[in-house]
């Protein structure tokens, strides 16, 4: 597709419904059926989760797919013959017991800080260790794939590196596990409904290591602090760290100009380290501002293993600040930012005393959504239609706009500050700063704002103009989705 005017994902679907076919069960036969037009190549899909919980609930018989794909490629439209027949079968859920044994660079068993499993959907997230047999234990019990991490330890004036072992597909002919420990693929058998696994850790001087970041937290919320996590114990000297507002925004009108005035600041913040000194925290003094970035910044770093003062460069991209509520798609807001509400001024004079005017009714309407989607997984929309003066029309925009809890930022998706003013008045911007948009209805503040590419006019008691989109919703930790439909009149 050439055209950039839709995203990829809704011309697709527009397609589907447009020109694709579906087949039809014949109950006689007990399948489903499909004629395609001859000579015409056409690949053949099918709809891999069937209850929305984004885990594939059919596979091809004997052949490999994605856990966690919606739709699947069945077959190819080269390899499509005359007449063919092929077999779809459940994916089971895995359940077993695993049994995992670690081991260091000497074949000795040694005990680790903890194993972290990743994707066992109705099982728990950590192994426990069994003191009689020297192996941690886990309950697995998950679709697809399974991932087991041990974190890096220090042991006295030693220091373990991490591990991971990744537990593939199930052969059902011999009932084993694909399995790749230290970077080896191996064939693992499924003994008594156990699986044994082995895994090393290997080690060095805590005197020869260097200080790594290996894992950081960032801050979330107005009331939430950053962590991070080293492979040995630190200290910090607080010159060292600074927590910083990419952008501090002071707005103020006077005589008919409005100035915004927005620049970096260094934020009050204290730090402390635990777990044996290896987590560093990094508190702000005072509450975030909710739709604001912040980021942090490292310069040196104390090793304490060794004594020794080094420099570490710790840039991280910025963090948005989301407020403490959950999200909900009635928050929604569609508003032209035409400086009108039900066709009428919002403020009809500007800082100067000088009478504003009615003016610009048509407008591009942007969806409004606050900026509080820290539960929130996935969420999606899709803009059906909108109604101009009372007539309907058909629109078809896709847009993904969080994506594994972070805002889209590629898609017509953006953070704006809605500051309300006269149509009339002048803004000067004396710093470096995205423009406020500021003839919105919402009360001045962050906002995410979603382009629709559609221009209408207030929705009144005379003239009906709204937009309609249909959405998909996945909150953290939940895999269901969830859909709606939506019609929201323009402010």
């Amino acid at each position: 597709m050439q055209s950039q005017s839709i995203p990829r994902d809704a011309y697709l679907e527009r397609m589907t419904k447009e020109y694709g076919q579906k087949a039809v069960f014949n109950e006689d036969k007990g399948v489903y059926q499909i004629s395609l037009a001859k000579d015409l190549p056409s690949a053949l899909y099918y709809q891999a989760d069937i209850n929305e919980d984004r885990i594939a609930d059919y596979r091809p018989e004997f052949t490999s797919y994605d856990t966690d794909a919606d739709s699947m490629m069945l077959v190819s439209a080269d390899n499509v013959r005359d007449t063919d027949t092929f077999h779809l079968e459940p994916v089971e859920q895995q359940a077993y017991t695993l049994a995992l044994t670690v081991l260091d660079r000497n074949g000795n068993v040694i005990e680790v800080d903890r194993v972290v499993a990743q994707g066992n959907d109705m099982g728990a997230q950590f192994a426990t260790l069994n003191a009689d047999t020297g192996q941690y234990e886990l309950d697995a019990k998950y679709f697809g794939d399974l991932t087991l991490q041990i974190p890096g330890f220090v042991r006295g004036d030693v220091a373990f590196s991490s591990a991971t072992v990744h537990i593939f597909d199930y052969n059902e002919h011999n009932e084993s596990y694909r399995v790749n420990a230290n970077g080896s693929d191996i064939t693992v058998d499924l003994v008594d409904n156990t699986l044994n696994l082995v895994v090393k850790v290997f080690d060095s001087l805590v005197e020869e290591t260097s200080v790594v970041l290996v894992q950081s937290k960032a801050m979330r919320t107005a009331e939430d602090y950053a962590e991070l996590y080293f492979n040995v114990p630190v200290a910090v000297e607080a010159s060292s760290i600074k927590l910083k507002k990419n952008q501090d925004i002071a707005i103020s009108s006077e005589n008919g100009i409005t100035t915004v005035d927005a620049k970096p600041i260094t934020v009050a913040a204290n730090t402390s380290t635990d777990l044996n000194n290896t987590r560093l925290r990094i508190t702000p003094e005072t509450t975030l501002e909710v739709g604001s970035s912040y980021s942090i910044e490292l310069s040196e770093i104390q090793n304490l293993a060794s004594g020794k003062t080094e420099n570490i460069y710790y840039r991280p991209g910025f963090t948005l600040v989301h407020s403490g509520s959950d999200f909900e798609p009635e928050s929604i807001v569609a508003d032209n930012n035409n400086y009108l509400e039900n066709d009428q001024l919002i403020l009809t004079k500007n800082s100067a005393g000088e009478e504003s005017q009615h003016y610009r009714p048509y407008s591009s309407v942007d969806l409004y959504l606050p900026i509080n989607f820290s539960n929130v997984e996935h969420f999606g929309i899709q803009l059906t239609g909108y109604t101009r003066d009372g007539e309907e029309y058909e629109h078809n925009r896709d847009m993904s706009i969080i994506e594994n809890g972070e805002m889209v930022t590629w898609n017509a998706v953006e953070v704006v500050r809605t500051h309300q003013l006269a149509n009339n008045e002048h803004i000067s911007y004396t710093y470096h700063y995205t423009e406020i948009k500021a003839g919105t209805t919402l009360a001045n503040g962050n906002y995410i704002r979603v382009w629709t590419n559609v221009a209408l006019n207030d929705n009144t008691a005379d003239t009906t103009n709204e937009v309609s989109f249909t959405y998909k919703l996945q909150l953290k930790g939940d895999k269901t989705i969830k859909t709606g439909t939506m019609t929201l009149p323009v402010r």
